[in-house]
């Protein structure tokens, strides 16, 4: 496999996972006033975060450090991109009255 296809992949594999965690997040949906079904169970969480590292691990035993490099940058800027939804804005009249 070439380095483009590698890298592609794991990108893809880890935003999905990053996307997945993202959503069963409690403490956000809070935040945001969206419905949450619950906890999410620790070994959900856990395959989560099994499955956004995963490509790490498989580019690193694949001896493929320049898709490895490129992997932990998209993914630096991907998290921050899916971190940049904000909560809502606080009403400031309605804390003055």
């Amino acid at each position: 496999m070439t380095t483009l296809l590698l890298t592609v992949a794991a990108i893809a594999v880890s935003t999905l996972a990053v996307l997945w965690l993202r959503r069963i997040d409690p403490k956000r949906t809070r935040v945001l006033n969206k419905s949450a079904t619950g906890e999410p169970s620790k070994p959900m969480r856990l395959l989560g975060w099994a499955l956004a590292l995963l490509p790490m691990a498989a580019l690193i035993a694949l001896g493929n450090i320049a898709a490895f490099i490129i992997w932990l940058a998209a993914m630096t800027v991907i998290g921050w991109l899916l971190a940049r939804q904000r909560g809502p804005m606080p009403n400031s009249l309605e804390r003055v009255v």
